[in-house]
């Protein structure tokens, strides 16, 4: 029952999260200032809905996953790495403007009108960087407790009173 509960929360806050929260946002944002970012970031507001609305149906699906098969099986340990790689993903995504294979630099050029163009250099290689150190952390921590956890029922607590094998 308890992990029902856990589970459906978990889905309930990465649809909050990836979808819902985003699109309430882009709702408030005016146009004008929609067109702006797309040209100044090269991201479409859309795109970037899109995305985000794709990897919190990955995630939800891999909380329900998680959810369904046990605690210690392979397949919850997929669903885990597998939701980290995801979250590294994104970071990639929106470090490098749209581009996750830009690994944090990201250079764009934007038309300033009849004063010619500006370039625009984002450099967040070290954001990337760190992100990935905690993927692999993640991922680390998952696979030990995978591998050492213990695999039949949990562990019960100690018995107190006298101990009968004296």
């Amino acid at each position: 029952m308890r992990r029902g509960i856990k589970t459906a929360v978990s889905v309930i806050v990465d649809l909050i999260i990836f979808i819902l929260l985003p699109n309430f946002i882009a709702s408030h944002i005016p146009p004008e200032l929609t067109g702006m970012i797309a040209q100044v970031l090269g991201l479409s507001l859309q795109n970037v809905l899109l995305i985000l609305a794709a990897a919190g149906i990955v995630l939800a699906s891999l909380s329900i996953v998680k959810g369904i098969s046990s605690k210690w099986s392979t397949v919850s340990l997929a669903a885990s790495i597998i939701g980290s790689v995801v979250i590294f993903v994104l970071v990639l995504f929106f470090t490098g403007l749209g581009d996750p294979l830009a690994f944090g630099y990201a250079m764009r050029t934007v038309s300033t009108g009849e004063m010619g163009s500006t370039q625009i250099l984002l450099d967040l290689r070290l954001t990337v960087f760190l992100a990935a150190v905690l993927m692999i952390l993640s991922i680390t921590r998952a696979v030990i407790k995978f591998r050492y956890g213990p695999r039949g029922e949990e562990l019960k607590a100690p018995q107190k009173g006298l101990n009968p094998q004296l």
